[in-house]
């Protein structure tokens, strides 16, 4: 239910801006021009092109010949640890020599992705709820690129570490609003079953191939070895589930590497003379990392990249072959050590997806277009698309999404005034926005580790309730509440008393999922305090990539004060707040922002509206001497221009 509740939240999706600009197509994202950057001490950010012209649109010679590659929950310090293990030394996978690198962002209109959405959206080119497979926000569906591939005329193969009926090939094969809509899963990809298809899941298919004639249906290694086609689809079905991680498949395991199912695929698709698109999935990378088995995400990694090798090394100058990640997993980190065992020394913050950027890795034709360039996730179908239909490429549609990115939440209200105090952490502007789905908040700064950035609300300016009335939380539990609850304020605005507070500890994720004792959307006033238990209200936020720091080093989009583009960007749903709908008589908002250590005993002496000495808060009291004031009405929509007050 929260999940269609999220999904509610946002604005549709509008016909897409005009394309034909000659300025360099970018996502809506703010980004013109900008390249990639990861925020990563490990990787360094690609060398800026000095070019800012849209790059050709190379013809093809010959029928299209794709291969996309999916990393299930990849990110860059996943790829830098495969070659660790591997080779002993980062950036020396298979696919890190290919001639184009750039980045992908991953938010879905959600938030933070799950493979579903963000599977659909390189499927499809749109961006989707999570959850949803092949549809957009209105369950409508959508054409994938493997059914614009067999309108085509060519062949299609999905290859897969994963049940065939997981999320991200299940985003290229169905249209179903849940991704756990197994049987209706199961159901479309009987009706337009590509012409290969490989992975496990033996047991969700065994009473749909009862006496079923229609596949050539393979179990084993040794049957996959010794196909020969007979013109019916192949269906090799190699596990009850998911096929074992590599670190833990035994010497007598039946079932077939990424690489030999990689080769198999390619030995059937090749022979079309129209062309073929072959989705390949790493899958296990992500499991590993929700598992926090750093052993397996390395042995994963480096069986993905071995499977790209297989690709590369049958390639052509016109064979597209493209490598990325659905989305980052874990919020995985190298240490820098050596385990006894002499595999990577890794750490995770977190068993869950993240905001991540991951990398994109490319060659042949259209290409081009990732190289030095922070894209969104839709890219690839564009991309993929031109050359199916050997058409120019277009610039996506990008609807507004929660992912750090705030210059789609409205103009600034409010810049900074001093330098932080704290070199890891900056408060440099703020916007607001609202509408019927709920009030959008942009926070342009940077954020790290110890800190904790906290946006207070008062939703009845002028009444004198809520935290600030009396400097007390009724019912302080977890880590977010340590540092609400040890947070001093010294009210100077008549009338002021926050009811709500969202808070990140070490800029956490915040999603359906996440909602915990470190971040979220906490009521601190009437009627939202439960004195029991933790009062949480749905919300969703997101870190941009860059302005997180990471593993002990500073963000990477730091700027003078003020300066700094993107951040964090909060969403708080009208219905989170309001279930039983709005007060008739709208609303008095006012919004107050400050970073304070962990323990809420240290607090940054950047406030936004800013404080009006360079020295203060720092320790002891924050004087709150103004907000940022808004109304709106019943419904949710502004009434007035946002306006720092007094």
């Amino acid at each position: 239910m929260l999940l269609f509740l999220l999904s509610c939240t946002r604005a549709p999706e509008t016909t897409p801006k005009d394309s034909t600009s000659d300025s360099t197509p970018t996502a809506e994202t703010g980004h013109t021009g900008e390249t990639a950057h990861t925020g990563e001490s490990t990787h360094s950010d690609p060398p800026d092109s000095g070019d800012d012209s849209d790059p050709p649109d190379t013809g093809l010679d010959g029928p299209p010949r794709i291969v996309l590659f999916i990393g299930d929950g990849m990110g860059f310090e996943h790829v830098a640890g495969g070659g660790l293990l591997d080779n002993g030394a980062k950036g020396t996978l298979s696919f890190e020599s290919m001639p184009h690198q750039g980045n992908l962002q991953t938010a879905s209109v959600t938030g933070t992705t799950d493979s579903a959405a963000s599977g659909t959206a390189m499927a499809t080119g749109t961006k989707t709820v999570n959850g949803f497979l092949g549809v957009d926000q209105a369950h409508q569906d959508l054409e994938s690129l493997s059914e614009l591939a067999r309108a085509r005329g060519m062949s299609v193969g999905i290859v897969t570490t994963d049940k065939i009926t997981g999320a991200t090939p299940s985003a290229f094969t169905a249209h179903r609003d849940s991704r756990g809509d197994i049987d209706g899963i199961i159901e479309d990809i009987f009706a337009t079953p590509p012409e290969i298809l490989l992975g496990g899941g033996q047991s969700q298919l065994a009473d749909a191939l009862v006496d079923n004639e229609d596949f050539q249906v393979l179990s084993t290694a040794d049957d996959l070895a010794s196909l020969v086609p007979d013109g019916r689809p192949v269906l090799g079905l190699f596990a009850g589930g998911e096929l074992e991680y590599k670190l833990f498949k035994p010497d007598d395991s039946t079932e077939p590497t990424l690489a030999e199912m990689t080769t198999a695929a390619l030995d059937l698709l090749e022979d079309d003379t129209d062309g073929y698109f072959l989705m390949v999935e790493g899958a296990r990378i992500d499991h590993a990392s929700h598992g926090q088995m750093p052993d397996a995400v390395h042995f994963e990694t480096s069986e993905f990249a071995k499977a790209v090798q297989v690709a590369m090394d049958r390639a052509d100058e016109d064979t597209v072959i493209v490598v990325t990640a659905d989305h980052e997993c874990g919020g995985m980190y190298l240490d820098g050590n050596t385990t006894e065992e002499g595999y990577p020394g890794t750490l995770f913050h977190w068993g869950l997806h993240t905001n991540d950027d991951v990398g994109v890795w490319a060659q042949g034709p259209r290409t081009q277009w990732f190289h030095e360039e922070r894209r969104q996730n839709v890219w690839v179908h564009t991309v993929l698309a031109s050359v199916i239909e050997d058409e120019v490429v277009d610039e996506p549609y990008v609807p507004p999404l929660i992912d750090g990115a705030t210059d789609d939440v409205g103009s600034v209200i409010t810049t900074q005034s001093w330098t932080t105090s704290h070199s890891d952490n900056q408060l440099d502007a703020l916007r607001v926005g609202s509408d019927g789905a709920g009030m959008r908040i942009g926070l342009d700064g940077v954020y790290g580790p110890g800190m904790t950035p906290l946006l207070l609300i008062d939703v009845d300016l002028g009444e004198g309730t809520g935290l600030a009335s009396d400097n007390t939380l009724a019912d302080p539990t977890g880590e977010l509440d340590l540092a609400l609850s040890a947070l001093t304020l010294d009210v100077q605005v008549e009338g002021l008393g926050f009811d709500l507070a969202v808070g990140a500890l070490n800029a956490s994720p915040v999603d359906f999922v996440t909602m915990d004792e470190s971040a979220g959307l906490r009521g601190v006033g009437d009627p939202w305090v439960n004195p029991n238990d933790l009062y949480w209200l749905f919300t969703t936020t997101a870190f941009d990539y860059g302005n997180i720091g990471r593993h002990g080093n500073s963000p990477t989009d730091a700027g003078s004060a003020g300066t700094t583009e993107n951040g964090w960007e909060i969403l708080i749903p009208w219905h989170s707040i309001y279930p039983d709908g709005m007060p008739a008589t709208g609303l008095e908002v006012g919004l107050f922002a400050v970073v304070v250590d962990n323990s809420g005993t240290d607090v940054s002496n950047q406030t936004l509206p800013a404080a009006t000495s360079a020295t203060a808060p720092g320790v002891g009291a924050v004087v709150v001497e103004q907000v940022v004031h808004l109304t709106v009405d019943s419904t949710g929509v502004m009434t007035s221009t946002p306006a720092v007050y007094p």
